[in-house]
């Protein structure tokens, strides 16, 4: 059994009662698949039996996690699986962010008349698209002008190479760390709003084209 799929069936029962019945409607499995790897994963010691409620006809059996904190070693999580864990962790928030981003970008839009550029830098490179004002042509700097005004919403998406030592990319990962920091407190009875932040920033794998 594989990490990712003992997981999947395994979180359902991690520091809480569950039954195989509700784990099997939670996932939108069967209850047959649920309760063979019920007894796998008892076997693994990773849940155990908490209770059995009797009733008519069949008992109801219900399990939870042996331990309500699980740590598994790097060694044995496949590279394939980490992925997966970092795309989870992030499929919620990034749902919220594009949402937030296109209402935000839509109303800065229509104020602004914007529209979407299509247009090729240089005869041999690859077309561009581009959602911008109509007149970032002939004034790049207009765009900057109406994305930072305060009559706009507080709007931020830009995806870019930098090209940094290790000291700068060093530095810059500080900054990030110590600009989360100063706004991720609520500060007296200041009138505040929710806004949803995501940052990604790594050595380039790939570069972006």
């Amino acid at each position: 059994m594989s990490l990712s799929a003992t997981s999947q069936y395994f979180l359902p029962f991690l520091a809480r009662e569950r039954s195989a019945g509700q784990v099997a409607s939670e996932l939108g499995v069967d209850i047959g698949s649920v309760g063979y790897r019920v007894r796998r994963m008892i076997q693994l010691n990773l849940i155990r039996e908490s209770r059995v409620e009797k009733r008519a006809g069949r008992a109801v059996r219900y399990y939870r996690s042996v331990a309500d904190r699980v740590f598994a070693p790097l060694a044995l999580t496949p590279i394939g699986n980490v992925r997966d864990l970092f795309a989870l962790g992030r499929a919620s928030s990034s749902s919220a962010i594009e949402v937030s981003l296109e209402k935000a970008w839509l109303e800065i839009a229509r104020v602004q008349q914007w529209g979407t550029h299509l247009y090729r830098p240089t005869p041999h490179a690859s077309p561009n698209r581009d959602f911008a004002p109509e007149n970032l042509i002939d004034s790049p700097l207009d765009f900057w002008d109406v994305v930072l005004s305060p009559r706009t919403p507080p709007v931020w998406d830009q995806h870019t190479t930098l090209h940094l030592t290790r000291q700068e990319a060093d530095q810059l990962q500080r900054e990030l760390s110590l600009i989360v920091d100063r706004y991720s407190h609520r500060r007296g009875d200041e009138q505040v709003a929710p806004y949803v932040l995501g940052l990604a920033f790594a050595p380039s794998v790939e570069p972006m084209r």
